[in-house]
């Protein structure tokens, strides 16, 4: 893309995936990029929307494959030291996503929880 003079914490352009809309950066020269990672292995369509010409529009398609415990791949993005993630164990896994056994106990507390602090906006 264009190289302009973006704050680096400023989002310049998004990334639709599934119905969900994900900020994306400029990382510099004439480089930009979303951190997105997907729950589980899929083939999906992407669209990003921007101000920016040269970002507006533009559609693609991703495959997402080994999802974790995976063997590393040559194609893997590389970790930074500050990286963390969901448990890695199988027996954490729930419906395919990575470490979700660890909070889905609490779901229903949650979303109950939620229900009574903003029951007001129903009335």
């Amino acid at each position: 893309g264009p190289e302009k003079n973006i704050s680096p914490d400023s989002a310049c352009f998004f990334l639709e995936v599934n119905g969900q809309q994900w900020p994306g950066y400029q990382i510099g020269k004439g480089r930009y990029a979303v951190r997105y990672a997907p729950k589980q292995a899929e083939t999906a369509s992407y669209i990003t929307r921007s101000s920016i010409p040269e970002l507006n529009q533009l559609r693609g398609q991703y495959v997402s494959v080994a999802p974790w415990p995976g063997k590393p791949g040559k194609d893997d993005y590389k970790l930074g030291h500050n990286w963390y993630s969901d448990r890695s164990n199988p027996d954490l896994f729930l419906e395919g996503q990575q470490g979700a056994r660890t909070i889905a106990k609490h779901r229903e507390a949650f979303l109950m929880d939620w229900a009574k602090r903003w029951a007001w906006l129903a009335e």
